[in-house]
């Protein structure tokens, strides 16, 4: 994810998390980035090379016994707290992950500062009512 946003400091880029749930606990073990050939990042908005992240997700997932998932999101926004987190379209994708997964996701969102390449991380747990929770992450490298 570091470097991704790295490589894209002023607009919007993002990923999938591939891990697993175990009861109430969620393990990222890897990521997919949203590819480079057709993914669109722009200031305000990121769209996925879809055909990328379905290879590179299979590919990966298949790599662990038993094999891992998706089960959040990770994406990047060009700006620093604001009430709502969130866009539509990050709520759509949201939804859609939940109703595949009918269980809790992460979505972890990295805010960067318009004018410099400073960004914060929050991470959320996304529960199958559609209630999101700020939570501590513990990054285990």
């Amino acid at each position: 994810m570091q470097k991704d946003i790295a490589q894209y400091p002023f607009v919007e880029t993002g990923g999938l998390l591939l891990g697993r749930q175990d009861g109430d606990t969620l393990t990222v073990y890897q990521m997919v980035d949203g590819g480079q050939t057709y993914a669109k990042r722009e200031k305000a908005s990121f769209c996925y090379d879809y055909g990328y992240v379905q290879q590179q997700t299979d590919k990966i997932c298949a790599w662990y016994k038993p094999e891992i998932g998706v089960i959040g999101v990770w994406h990047k926004h060009n700006c620093i707290g604001g009430d709502r987190p969130f866009s539509d379209a990050d709520e759509i994708i949201h939804m859609q992950l939940l109703q595949k997964a009918e269980q809790s996701v992460l979505s972890i969102l990295f805010e960067s500062d318009k004018n410099t390449s400073a960004c914060q991380m929050r991470t959320f747990v996304l529960q199958t009512d559609f209630n999101h929770i700020c939570v501590e992450a513990e990054i285990i490298e």
